[in-house]
């Protein structure tokens, strides 16, 4: 790599980060669900809150998988105690 490029790329990276850094992005962003597609459009995955008997009908965190059936292949959802209470 020659000098003049090695000037340019990092000039381009402050100069991008720069424009980046300027940016009004959220702090947080909140959902009650968030879901992953494939290029198709179609749900593979799931990550979110259900309603349900655990926690006393609380809302319960919730991880999920789907096959191209859109069947089930993984999930994991919360059951223990909570041992602190979200602020």
């Amino acid at each position: 790599m020659n000098k003049l490029t090695l000037i340019l790329a990092l000039s381009a990276a402050f100069v991008g980060g720069a424009v980046l850094a300027d940016t009004d992005a959220p702090t947080v962003v909140r959902a009650q669900s968030f879901a992953l597609v494939d290029a198709n459009g179609k749900t593979v995955g799931v990550f979110g809150v259900e309603k349900g008997a655990m926690n006393q009908g609380m809302r319960t965190p919730t991880i999920a998988l789907y096959d191209s059936q859109g069947r089930v292949i993984w999930r994991a959802a919360e059951s223990a105690q909570p041992i602190a209470t979200a602020q």
